[in-house]
């Protein structure tokens, strides 16, 4: 066998050494970030719970460099979809919206009689998967409604007994895919209802106890047949 081929031999062995090398490595690497967001998400969880908070959560498979071999079933951890949180005498304290970021497939928050500090309103920024948020009873901190404008899946919010700096409601104006909102028995004027005719997605509004009659408020959203509206 002359010098030529064993070289090439050997090459071609250390090639597939390396390339199996590297998907180890690949694997090793895709496994310990969902590793460190599982704990992450895992120890947010825990201080929320601890807090008063009720969470859903739903089994997802992890990714397919994560899988245990094949012909084994998938691996799976928990994804948190859904929290619920209201003040209670034996809790310990109120949560931090902070804990959120650590949870990125939230798609539900239900958030009732506890104020909302500014870096809330900065943690609410990174809930990409929220699609629907119920507040009661909560203040709203200025440039808060024009932030969840931004969420690029948010389909519903519910503000029961909330309240705002006048003027901040016309911020949900530029929401891409709010069809559901709810305003009963907040301080909503005349005036917030043609800010709120430019969400051409919204399909139902409701302005229970907020004292403005239906006929004038269908006028100043422009008449829609598309939007049900309903104020009792």
């Amino acid at each position: 066998m002359s010098l030529r081929r064993i070289t090439r031999g050997h090459s071609a062995v250390h090639a597939v050494e390396w390339s199996g090398l590297a998907l180890v490595l690949i694997w090793i690497l895709a496994t310990g970030a969902v590793a460190w967001r599982w704990n992450s998400e895992t120890r947010s969880v825990a201080v929320l719970q601890r807090l008063g908070a009720v969470c859903r959560q739903v089994p997802v498979p992890l990714p397919d460099l994560a899988s245990p071999g094949p012909g084994l079933p998938p691996l799976r951890r928990s994804q948190t979809r859904e929290v619920t949180w209201q003040p209670r005498a034996d809790a310990p304290g109120q949560p931090a919206w902070s804990l959120f970021r650590e949870l990125p497939f939230l798609e539900c928050v239900a958030w009732e009689a506890s104020p909302l500090t500014p870096d809330d309103r900065q943690a609410i920024s990174h809930l990409s998967h929220l699609q629907r948020l119920h507040l009661r009873s909560v203040w709203i901190p200025e440039g808060l409604l024009t932030q969840l404008a931004s969420l690029p899946r948010l389909v519903e919010l519910r503000l029961h007994d909330c309240q705002w700096t006048p003027g901040e409601l016309s911020g949900l104006a530029t929401a891409p895919r709010l069809e559901v909102l709810q305003l009963d028995f907040s301080p909503v004027q005349a005036s917030d209802l043609r800010g709120l005719a430019d969400i051409r997605t919204l399909k139902h509004l409701s302005l229970t106890g907020t004292g403005l009659v239906e006929s004038e408020s269908q006028i100043l959203l422009g008449l829609r047949p598309d939007l049900e509206l309903s104020d009792d």
